[in-house]
């Protein structure tokens, strides 16, 4: 089990990325390795640095984030995906 957790945040809001940039920031159990904004990102981003987890925004604007979470679980089968949604009702 590795010392830390390895995590990649792609949200295409560079203030939302941020804010959970800061989250993870102070966090010794988990190191963000890189983030990015787009699905393309995140395929490149995950080739490039194999992390365990990926945070990733269920409305991205360059494909669908659904589609782009089962094509990333096929080619990484260990990767761990944890997808932030957006709800606009403001009744809750």
């Amino acid at each position: 089990m590795p010392s830390s957790i390895n995590l990649i945040i792609t949200h295409p809001r560079e203030l939302l990325c941020l804010g959970l940039l800061s989250v993870f920031k102070g966090e010794a159990a988990i190191r963000v390795v890189a983030h990015g904004s787009t699905g393309k990102d995140a395929v490149g981003l995950i080739t490039q640095h194999r992390p365990d987890v990926l945070l990733l925004f269920d409305q991205m604007a360059d494909q669908d984030s659904f589609d782009l979470a089962k094509q990333l679980k096929e080619s990484n089968p260990d990767l761990k995906i944890v997808m932030l949604g957006v709800q606009e009702n403001t009744t809750y």
